[in-house]
């Protein structure tokens, strides 16, 4: 089928492009808009309902060496008053690198040739996600009564709007927190050293999970968003002397 077809588009094209004598000639310009191609132009010395061949290559493909596989769109198109046009959308796949077109008509010397050529385009970077680094609570000084966190926050693509951590004894709920705002507005990444020492544990009780939440503000490329870290540890609560 491939070779069928190959050898249907040559015979196709030497009879819409061949060389004669006449001193006709055939013009062609192409133009390109979100993919979709338009090729047009006009015919000197044309006869009502002049046939006209427009044939578009891959830009690496001669003229007389093309293969079925290098075509990327032929038609035949009536000419009115002398011009014609032609057109035909490429795949987005197929958006890139340069085209050759070949214009011919019917009792018409040279075919005309020309181009068209997609800019390549920078890929565009994806912004980096901000981030909350939250390791293991360390305890403050040896004293099981308080502990704390080296939190590292980053918005690299962007910066920060606020910068909260909350705290609270996990069985009573957000509702109960200690809340710290740390703001740091403006900046894209910040190291803070966060403690907690909650003082409404009961005296004696010991191993209470706490519960530290981090949110952080930012803005990226004008868009606001947030994103939230949480960690859970314990505390003892000894009787003050």
């Amino acid at each position: 089928m491939k070779k069928y077809l190959a050898i249907l588009l040559t015979v196709v094209l030497l009879l819409s492009l061949a060389w004669t004598a006449s001193a006709a000639s055939v013009s062609g310009n192409a133009t390109e808009s979100n993919g979709t191609i338009t090729i047009s132009g006009a015919v000197t010395d044309a006869v009502a309902g002049q046939q006209v061949t427009v044939l578009v290559v891959n830009g690496s493909a001669a003229l007389n060496s093309f293969t079925a596989s290098d075509v990327v769109f032929m038609a035949q198109v009536a000419s009115t008053n002398g011009t014609y046009s032609a057109q035909f959308t490429l795949p987005a796949a197929m958006r890139t690198g340069t085209y050759d077109v070949y214009v011919g008509a019917t009792n018409v010397g040279n075919p005309d040739n020309t181009s068209f050529t997609f800019a390549t385009e920078a890929p565009t970077a994806t912004p980096a996600p901000p981030a909350i680094d939250m390791p293991t609570a360390k305890p403050a000084a040896n004293n099981s009564n308080a502990f704390y966190y080296v939190i590292t926050i980053a918005v690299n693509d962007g910066t920060v709007t606020g910068f909260n951590v909350k705290h609270y004894p996990t069985e009573k709920g957000e509702g109960a927190a200690a809340s710290h705002d740390f703001g740091l507005v403006g900046i894209s990444n910040a190291t803070v050293k966060v403690i907690s020492a909650l003082k409404d544990i009961p005296e004696g009780k010991e191993n209470v999970p706490i519960t530290t939440k981090a949110t952080l503000t930012y803005t990226i490329g004008g868009n606001a968003g947030s994103v939230e870290a949480s960690r859970e540890t314990t505390l003892n609560q000894t009787k003050n002397n």
